[in-house]
């Protein structure tokens, strides 16, 4: 599901950004972000374009993650996906089951708010 264009141009802004995610294009990731973004999990709130930027730049540099695509499913402005998370930390690989719910307006994301199986801190190795 991950390389496939859908017909749904809200799915197709949530896919652009796994791929950038899974690149680390952190300028293209950005992009597909609102200036006023809001993403959160159960543990982190980070609010804004220069926050977010920060959060995804440390993430990339620090953990090596990349996100596969199970499932997705668009309704209205909202897509919701079950996802996999892979992170690498000190050389130790580390998998997690992930639900985030995606709203985008005007083709760009808004807010993020990721489920994570467990802690949203990164594993120790």
């Amino acid at each position: 599901m991950t390389g496939e264009r859908s017909s749904d141009p809200i799915l197709d802004v949530v896919q652009a950004h796994f791929a950038a995610f899974n690149t680390g294009d952190l300028d293209a990731l950005m992009a597909g972000f609102t200036d006023d973004a809001v993403f959160s999990t159960g543990e982190h709130l980070v609010v804004g374009h220069r926050g977010i930027r920060q959060m995804f730049r440390d993430a990339l540099a620090q953990l090596s993650p990349s996100l596969t695509l199970r499932a997705a499913v668009a309704q209205g402005d909202v897509v919701a996906c079950e996802l996999t998370e892979q992170l690498m930390v000190e050389g130790a690989t580390f998998q997690f089951a992930l639900a985030a719910f995606y709203t985008v307006r005007r083709g760009q994301i808004m807010s993020v708010k990721v489920y994570r199986e467990g802690t949203a801190e990164p594993p120790v190795a």
